[in-house]
């Protein structure tokens, strides 16, 4: 046969029908596929006697083993950055003669089939195996690796133009009796002269009482992000980002609601006028975030916040200082927490169009709106508000329920989740 073309069909379960394993001793990670079904399709060429047969074959192959491991490691980008990498360690396929499924087309096939359809499927079987570990060690080591060269380092942050996100990683990733990845989690603006400096935050390797999903975060990630996405002094538009992240249009944020909060909004533009907000931090200040063992502490200073309407800023509002505290825990496959008053000093209008309307009744209303904000949200934690399960791609129902936050005076958050079936309280480890 040549030209041959095989097509792996994808698991009715992957829990069921695919183990994973890890191996310390080649750092990698074993795929043992059972029950596996694939499609051959190529060129054939028989000849039988003075008698020579071509055509099309399509091979069906039912209860194939398949394993294969892959190494985990690094390449080096031209930037001198470290992105992920594959290496195809061994792969063996077990199948059965009696399990696969001939059909063939083309001139005398059809008279002829039955005489060498046996015979074809011992041959094959040879080709069938030396060309899944070709098309393999191909999708691993030049297309996937590939594909972890472009993206596997850093990407733009929509709606932020010169905004980039670096995730490569800080050394090889490690396979034990789990597998760690430290990535550098930073944030650069191109145009701004420095990137947030500070000290490296130590994290925790891996808590080994806790759930098998565990993920740590620093207070400087977070920082780097403010201070790249904000500190240079432009114009953020805070409706167009909850759009684009939401997957819509444009927000459904307008002068019906807000008027609820800035009723003068709403006497001057009339309901359902589309509202955008926009910020903008001041003298090179950006938001902070510092991490606490009991919560965080989020506060900014000197920034301006506007609303736009019919294409005119028609209030903005100057911030000396907005500052809470926050934290949140999972009971119950519940979210709880509590968030702190705001705390806002020198509060004023530093631009309007409205008229007849005090300076004092504007900042007055903002206060209240944001105290009243915060009260309600507390009630919401206060009951717990449910972690929605989710729905894969292959229509599994998976719950995330069995999380859990916690943070460290030292700079950091970390999470963990045990992620389980929706309706079965056995969890889903993926990895023996």
């Amino acid at each position: 046969m040549t030209n041959i073309e095989v097509t792996l069909k994808q698991p009715k379960d992957i829990e069921e029908d695919i183990d994973f394993y890890l191996n310390p001793k080649n750092n990698s990670v074993l795929f043992k596929g059972k029950q596996l079904e694939a499609e051959i399709v190529g060129d054939f060429k028989v000849k039988l006697l003075l008698i020579q047969v071509t055509g099309k074959a399509f091979v069906n192959v039912s209860n194939m083993n398949l394993t294969l491991e892959v190494a985990l490691d690094t390449q080096k980008l031209s930037t001198n950055k470290l992105a992920p990498a594959l290496t195809l360690e061994d792969i063996q396929i077990d199948l059965d003669p009696d399990n696969i499924s001939i059909r063939l087309e083309g001139g005398m096939v059809t008279k002829i089939a039955s005489l060498f359809t046996e015979l074809f499927k011992k041959e094959i079987i040879g080709q069938i195996v030396s060309n899944t570990r070709m098309q393999a060690q191909i999708i691993v080591e030049e297309d996937i690796n590939k594909e972890l060269a472009q993206y596997g380092a850093e990407v733009r942050v929509p709606e932020f133009d010169s905004l980039k996100v670096d995730y490569s990683l800080v050394a090889r990733p490690v396979v034990l009796d789990f597998i760690a990845m430290e990535i550098n989690g930073s944030f650069v603006d191109s145009k701004q002269q420095e990137p947030l400096q500070g000290p490296r935050v130590e994290l925790p390797y891996r808590d080994i009482k806790g759930k098998a999903f565990q993920a740590y975060i620093s207070d400087y990630t977070l920082n780097s992000f403010n201070k790249g996405a904000f500190a240079r002094g432009q114009n953020v538009y805070l409706t167009n980002i909850m759009a684009t992240y939401l997957g819509v249009k444009e927000f459904p944020l307008t002068t019906t609601l807000v008027g609820k909060v800035i009723p003068q909004l709403l006497w001057k533009y009339g309901p359902d006028k589309t509202v955008h907000l926009r910020i903008r931090f001041l003298n090179q200040n950006y938001p902070v975030i510092t991490f606490s063992d009991s919560g965080y502490r989020n506060q900014a200073q000197d920034f301006e916040l506007g609303f736009i309407i019919n294409n005119e800023e028609a209030l903005t509002y100057h911030f000396g200082k907005l500052a809470h505290d926050q934290s949140f825990t999972v009971q119950d496959e519940k979210i709880h927490g509590h968030i702190s008053p705001p705390e806002i000093t020198n509060l004023s209008v530093s631009k309007t169009l409205l008229k007849n309307v005090t300076e004092l009744v504007l900042t007055n209303e903002l206060i209240t709106f944001l105290t009243k904000a915060t009260e309600s949200a507390n009630k919401y934690l206060e009951e717990g508000i449910k972690i929605p399960q989710i729905e894969d791609k292959t229509g599994t129902c998976l719950n995330f329920g069995d999380c859990q936050v916690s943070y460290s005076g030292d700079g950091y958050m970390q999470g963990e989740v045990n992620v389980r079936k929706c309706n079965e309280t056995r969890e889903i480890h993926f990895v023996e």
